[in-house]
């Protein structure tokens, strides 16, 4: 039912009723009620949900627990830089226990991306555009089909350095084993 997986997912966001009510715009016992399974929630209020815990609405209707296979470009979570000159779309489903994270990234010309040195592996695809990246004492031009490995604990900074821009898929693999 997607009640119950709805007031799953608000408690573990750590969320109130009134919190997820107030981000929805419908009432604190309304969405009581939904979670309880006593009323139908529409597909825009279940959209609205979604956005608001940053979940597919797949993720509602998943009978077993298991993250959705398949994520929807219109179901993706989406996010722009404050002066939007970079923008991100997740590829890879949401959920907890996950160790591969899949995101496409849009920057704008001059834009500039920092990675930090953590405890994962990036793999980049430049799908658009061309970049400079650099790490360590390295420093690369890429251009379209061009991908770059980095192994963990290595920061490392992309520069969109093209007049129209860049695109690329971005590859996390999170956890201390090589993917």
């Amino acid at each position: 039912m997607p009640g119950e997986k709805i007031r799953n997912m608000r408690k573990a966001a750590g969320w109130t009723l009134r919190a997820l009510a107030e981000k929805t715009g419908v009432s604190e016992s309304y969405i009581s009620q939904l979670e309880r399974g006593l009323v139908d929630p529409s597909v825009s209020l279940l959209r609205k949900i979604a956005a608001a815990l940053e979940v597919p609405v797949a993720s509602f209707f998943d009978e077993d627990g298991e993250p959705p296979l398949i994520t929807r470009r219109e179901d993706r979570r989406q996010a722009r830089s404050g002066d939007g000159a970079l923008s991100f779309s997740w590829i890879s489903p949401q959920g907890e226990g996950l160790h591969l994270e899949m995101v496409e990234v849009h920057l704008q010309p001059g834009a500039e991306l920092q990675g930090p040195a953590g405890e994962h592996y990036v793999n980049l695809l430049l799908t658009a555009g061309s970049l400079r990246m650099e790490y360590q004492d390295t420093v690369a031009d890429l251009q379209s089909g061009d991908s770059v490995f980095i192994p963990s604990h290595t920061g490392y900074t992309l520069r969109c350095t093209g007049q129209a821009g860049a695109a690329g898929i971005l590859c996390t693999s999170h956890g201390e084993e090589h993917p």
